[in-house]
């Protein structure tokens, strides 16, 4: 029942919320770095209707915004690659 998810989600200090959150923000991130896809598109693809909503969230979740959060990423590789 929901009831009995609920309670033995909050035994082990989680929510249902905070699964979905975490498993949008992770979908987000690998959606972020290891795709073409417009910052609209991966909205979209984790569950939110408006691009807003989304990288609010993510600003939330992460620290940073996801197209700040793809340029940082972008160049990280960059540098990594540099160093060979």
């Amino acid at each position: 029942s929901t009831q009995t998810l609920s309670r033995r989600l909050h035994d082990r200090g989680a929510t249902y919320q905070l699964i979905k959150d975490n498993t949008r923000r992770d979908a987000a991130i690998a959606l972020l770095t290891n795709s073409k896809l417009t910052i609209k598109e991966i909205a979209y693809q984790v569950g939110f209707k408006e691009t807003s909503s989304f990288s609010k969230a993510f600003k939330q979740w992460v620290g940073v915004s996801p197209s700040d959060y793809r340029v940082g990423w972008f160049l990280l590789m960059l540098s990594s690659l540099k160093k060979w």
